[in-house]
């Protein structure tokens, strides 16, 4: 079936350089454009893809997942809190020494005041 199709100058010319380029008609080489454009547009999308790959009958709720996730990553949160206790012992010994070499200043300024 004809159809006709406006192109400005600078495309009817990039679409000459590439036929050329590609041996091939323009027609040839904007009927592969639309088929291309036609196919990306068909394409499932990644939400389809994996409700088509997804086992059936199984329930993926909320919850399940976040269960699921829970159960399986027990030694991440292990890890976890145990940097936060190595964290906080080191803030803890932070805050001690401060306070330690602070009243330390004291003492030393008020030793050579004497």
């Amino acid at each position: 079936m004809p159809i006709s199709l406006r192109l400005d100058d600078a495309l009817s010319d990039q679409l000459d350089r590439a036929s050329v380029a590609l041996g091939i008609p323009r027609s040839t080489l904007i009927r592969r454009g639309i088929e291309e454009v036609l196919r990306t547009v068909s394409a499932p999308s990644a939400q389809a893809l994996y409700e088509q790959t997804s086992p059936t009958g199984v329930d993926v709720s909320e919850s399940t997942l976040s269960q699921a996730s829970k159960e399986t990553r027990m030694h991440k949160l292990a890890f976890r809190q145990a940097m936060a206790n190595k964290q906080a012992s080191r803030l803890a010994r932070a805050g001690a020494g401060a306070a330690g070499s602070a009243s330390g200043r004291k003492t030393s300024a008020n030793q050579s005041r004497a």
